[in-house]
């Protein structure tokens, strides 16, 4: 699970996904991320993968 910084607007988020994609071109990765977007409860983070 990554932190994140906090993004205030969607111009930052553009600009965040900007570098994502070079880093990924850089990688000679593809195929383009999925994003999901939940709210943030302070002090609470968990992250759970299910193996079949």
């Amino acid at each position: 699970m990554l932190s994140l910084e906090n993004s205030y607007n969607a111009q930052n988020l553009f600009e965040r996904e900007e570098r994502l994609l070079k880093i990924l071109e850089k990688a000679e990765i593809s195929e383009k991320p999925t994003y999901y977007i939940e709210p943030k409860f302070d002090g609470l983070g968990i992250e759970l993968i299910y193996q079949d």
